[in-house]
């Protein structure tokens, strides 16, 4: 057979198969096929927009994979629009500086153990931000840690959607207070695990939240305590579940779900 002369290949359709393959593919095979193909990779920032989402999350942890998102990071010049993986206080004032742009974040973040305020201000920054998934590595503590939702909405208020994990390792944190969150106008999606959440707390997130389609959380709550008016709020929503470790058998119970609410035996 006639041999293929692969450096000739039209731009347009090695696009098409970096696009395919992924960014990790990309950095560790495909542009070191020829020096066409390694200056494409270099060249297109559309190429690292969606960076973190492919096959290498299988192990988010190593430092190899780390120093390649932020290499990918660095070749999309400022168009990255989403970044999935683990980072520390300093990796992610360099994110936020080289991808301002960011509509989707999702990280595990391996922050100071007394402190989260360094999260929260370079969510600031992030005004485009539309999609937040966050939790730790360790346990955090901002002042109280009841004000991480309120700083986190604070600093991000048009997003669509919000998971917060608190490290379950340290069991629930909590009773969270969520009194003084702002107005979430765009927020369609919430979901909170490890929170230790009242019927008052409850009450505060449905009325801030005018838009919210679904809202899961996981930790403790005490249904008993609800009244009407708050079952009426809930049953507004198109998807609520609220887990509920059980005392008796230490495992977590769904006993709302789809708004129709499910008996469980006492305690």
């Amino acid at each position: 057979m006639e041999a293929r002369d692969w450096a000739a290949l039209p731009r347009d359709i090695l696009l098409d198969v970096f696009f395919v393959l992924g960014p990790r593919e990309v950095m560790l095979g495909a542009e070191f096929v020829c020096m066409a193909w390694r200056r494409t990779a270099l060249e297109e920032p559309s190429l690292w927009r969606c960076i973190g989402r492919d096959r290498w999350f299988g192990t988010p942890n190593l430092d190899p994979e780390t120093a390649m998102r932020f290499a990918a990071v660095n070749r999309a010049a400022g168009q990255c629009e989403a970044f999935t993986g683990t980072c520390d206080d300093e990796e992610l004032q360099h994110l936020v500086t080289r991808a301002p742009s960011l509509k989707s974040l999702h990280i595990e973040h391996d922050c100071d153990e007394s402190s989260c305020e360094d999260l929260v201000e370079a969510l600031e920054n992030l005004t485009l931000l539309e999609d937040l998934r966050v939790s730790w590595t360790y346990i955090c503590h901002m002042h109280d840690t009841e004000d991480l939702l309120q700083s986190v909405c604070k600093a991000c208020p048009h997003l669509k959607k919000l998971r917060i994990w608190y490290n379950e390792e340290f069991g629930c944190v909590g009773p969270i207070d969520v009194g003084n969150i702002t107005m979430m106008h765009e927020l369609r999606h919430l979901q909170l695990y490890e929170v230790d959440l009242s019927c008052y707390a409850l009450k505060s997130i449905l009325d801030s939240c005018p838009l919210l389609e679904t809202l899961y959380i996981r930790g403790f709550f005490n249904k008993r305590d609800m009244d009407g008016e708050l079952r009426m709020k809930c049953a507004g929503l198109k998807k609520l579940s609220l887990f509920t470790r059980s005392r008796r058998h230490n495992r977590y119970v769904d006993f709302v779900v789809d708004g129709f609410f499910e008996e469980e035996d006492s305690d």
